[in-house]
C-alpha cells in the first residue's frame, strides 16, 4: 500500500488522517503522467483503497475504512473532531454516489447529499465553520444547467442553485 493525496489532521489535533492504495504495475511503456491521466483505467481496476488514522500521541496506525473502489479526497472536519469526508473517484457519470461521510471512531459511513437524478456531484470542500459542505455538479448527460451547493455533514440545510456554465475546481 502507498499513501495517496495528503494527510489531514483532525479538528482536535489527536489523529492524521490519511488514504492508502494498492500500489499497481503498468503494463506497457511508461508514458507522462498527468491530472487524471489515469483516472478511468484507475477507476476500472477497483483499487484496496483504505482510510487510516494515526494517534499522535503515539503513532499507532488504524485501518478505518476500506474498499475496493478508486477513492480520494480525505478531508477532515475543521471543527467536527471524529468526522471526515472522502470520496469515490472516477469519471463523474460513472460513479453512483460520489460524496461520503466516515465517523473515524465507529466506522460509520454516509452519502453526503445523496445523488439523486441526473446529476454529478463533488469536488467536495469543507466551510470554515466545519459543518457544512460545499460543492458543485452537473447533468450526467452534459445537458442542462449546473448546480453550486451545501450542505450540512449530517445531510440538514441542503441548499442548492443552478447556473449555466461548467466549472472544475473551486
Amino acid at each position: 500500500m502507498m499513501i495517496r493525496g495528503r494527510a489531514n489532521p483532525t479538528a482536535d489535533g489527536k489523529y492524521v488522517c490519511i488514504m492508502l492504495g494498492e500500489a499497481r504495475k503498468r503494463e506497457g511503456p511508461a508514458r507522462i503522467s498527468f491530472s487524471y491521466s489515469n483516472f478511468r483505467e484507475s477507476f476500472k481496476a477497483k483499487p484496496l483503497t483504505q482510510i487510516a488514522r494515526i494517534e499522535v500521541a503515539t503513532g499507532a496506525m488504524e485501518v478505518i475504512h476500506e474498499d475496493r473502489r478508486y477513492m480520494g479526497h480525505v478531508n477532515t472536519s475543521p471543527a467536527l473532531p471524529d468526522i471526515l469526508t472522502y470520496c469515490h473517484e472516477g469519471p463523474w457519470n460513472w460513479i453512483d454516489q460520489r460524496m461520503w461521510g466516515l465517523n473515524i471512531q465507529t466506522g460509520e459511513t454516509w452519502k453526503v447529499r445523496p445523488q439523486e437524478g441526473d446529476y454529478s456531484i463533488g469536488h467536495e470542500y469543507w466551510f470554515a465553520d466545519g459543518v457544512h459542505i460545499g460543492y458543485h455538479g452537473r447533468p450526467r448527460d452534459a445537458s442542462g444547467r449546473h448546480v453550486f451547493g451545501h450542505i450540512r455533514w449530517d445531510n440538514e440545510e441542503w441548499v442548492e442553485d443552478h447556473f449555466p456554465f461548467h466549472v472544475q475546481h473551486h
